[in-house]
């Protein structure tokens, strides 16, 4: 091949390789722009998501900050050993009130003053929830005995709390067995 053979190669070669070039060059920039784009779109879509899902389980965020609270809260009540972790709430169709299961794990060693202060607390507890909107059941349970208690108003302590007593605990000084 002679010298006009390789320039003219040269220049094919050229003209496929530079348009080539700086097509990969447009589209990589393309990508890199929609990336950055797509990642903004994300970033403000995700808030707005769980803002959607909250408002289609009809709740808010002051909804689940106040069933956050009030499980942080029976954590800390005399005779409680766990509390697991309601599912996600939601808000009834029809009547509007948020369901609220607390399933308490009881101490195995619940005496009686801490049964009269478990009582007490359950009733207060769901009477201020339902205030806001809320039904509040708990379920308390230890080993294989379970026990579903609520409490629509104080005057019903008593009755929740010797309920309590009757099942958890054991009239000799120590733990029930159920």
């Amino acid at each position: 091949m002679g010298r006009r053979g390789r320039r003219a190669s040269d220049r094919r070669a050229r003209a496929v390789l530079v348009p080539a070039t700086a097509l990969l060059l447009l589209v990589v920039s393309v990508a890199a722009i929609g990336g950055v784009l797509l990642g903004r779109v994300l970033d403000r879509s995700v808030p707005a998501v769980e803002d959607g899902w909250r408002a289609w389980r009809g709740v808010d965020e002051d909804d689940e900050r106040y069933v956050a609270d009030l499980v942080a809260d029976v954590e800390s009540w005399p005779g409680v050993d766990d509390v697991a972790e309601p599912p996600p709430i939601r808000r009834g169709l029809l009547d509007r009130v948020v369901r609220v299961p607390v399933v308490v794990t009881v101490a195995e060693t619940l005496t009686d003053p801490d049964a009269d202060s478990l009582g007490e607390r359950i009733c207060g507890a769901t009477n201020a929830a339902s205030v806001h909107g809320f039904d509040v059941s708990f379920r308390l349970e230890r080993a294989d005995v379970a026990v579903g208690v609520g409490c629509r108003e104080v005057a019903q302590a008593a009755e929740t709390t010797a309920a309590l007593k009757e099942t958890f605990v054991d009239p000799r000084g120590g733990a029930s067995d159920g």
